[in-house]
């Protein structure tokens, strides 16, 4: 139990805050699609999400179809996207060239949605 409210908080603010932060700066949205133009920044940032996503399938493996489950599910594609990144980081920055910026508004704020009700559920857990 405890387990799952860390990690509903820590997916919650973590979307919440990365999210909400590009929102605002522009600046910081553009270095970010920069960044992800560059192999070695793609090979690293593959590493950072095996990092966050690797403790989720170890401690967290839940496969509900609730608020736990998806938890579960964000772990699992957080793996996926490292493992992808880190095998194959010259598909990653072609898909990279054709991106447009202007999708990117409505991405981040269902970001900042999910990770809102992320942080509610792990304050407020209805599982209880």
């Amino acid at each position: 139990m405890e387990t799952s409210i860390f990690f509903l908080k820590f997916y919650g603010y973590f979307f919440f805050l990365v999210a909400g932060a590009l929102l605002i700066s522009k600046k910081g949205m553009e270095v970010m699609i920069a960044a992800s133009k560059d192999e070695t920044h793609v090979m690293f940032t593959g590493m950072l999400s095996l990092l966050i996503g690797l403790p989720v399938i170890i401690l967290h493996n839940i496969w509900t179809l609730d608020v736990l489950g998806f938890v579960t599910f964000i772990g699992w594609m957080s793996v996926l996207k490292g493992v992808v990144r880190i095998a194959f980081p010259s598909f990653v920055v072609q898909k990279m060239e054709r991106y447009k910026n202007s999708e990117s508004k409505v991405w981040l704020i269902i970001a900042v949605l999910i990770g809102a009700g992320l942080m509610y559920c792990g304050y407020y857990p209805y599982w209880c």
